[in-house]
């Protein structure tokens, strides 16, 4: 009896080094890609924990937003809805939590969503996303206070490169 316990507590600890707990963790789901390419998962523990966050906000369904806001659709694996906050706010909290550690101001306010609803901005935020030259998404964006609505692939702002010069045919 002694060695069979034996025998099983050592095959416990060699498969806890040859996989650790958090590989049996809850897995995340895509929830966005930021504007710099770096793809966002999060699980139903992250969600909750970033509706707990300064500035962040998760609703069931969207609200009027302010322009300095942005919507980011939740997947319904994670119980749908929208997280509500300024860019600058949600990367912040998005870092904090060490969901990523890619998030900044423009990236955020770049993101696309995962799904296939797009991110809605407010106007300001849609400016940032223009400052920081990022593609937004291609899926379709509301720009709030604009009153626009532009469907497809996007892009906002000059990416840069080429040195400013133009082509000769």
């Amino acid at each position: 009896m002694k060695k069979r316990i034996s025998c099983l507590v050592t095959a416990m600890f060699l498969l806890s080094i040859l996989a650790p707990l958090n590989v049996f963790a809850q897995a995340g789901t895509h929830v966005m890609t930021l504007g710099d390419g770096t793809k966002v998962f999060m699980t139903k523990d992250q969600l909750a924990a970033l509706a707990q966050q300064p500035g962040v906000k998760v609703v069931s369904s969207l609200p009027t937003l302010a322009s300095d806001q942005i919507a980011i659709p939740i997947p319904s694996e994670l119980g749908g809805g929208f997280i509500v906050s300024e860019p600058h706010t949600l990367s912040v909290a998005l870092n904090t939590l060490k969901i990523t550690t890619a998030a900044t101001t423009g990236s955020v306010a770049g993101a696309s969503a995962a799904g296939a609803e797009g991110i809605k901005i407010g106007a300001y935020a849609a400016g940032l996303a223009t400052k920081g030259g990022f593609a937004v998404g291609t899926t379709t964006m509301i720009i709030v206070g604009g009153a626009a609505l532009v469907g497809g692939a996007i892009a906002i702002g000059s990416g840069g490169g080429g040195g400013g010069t133009t082509a000769h045919h």
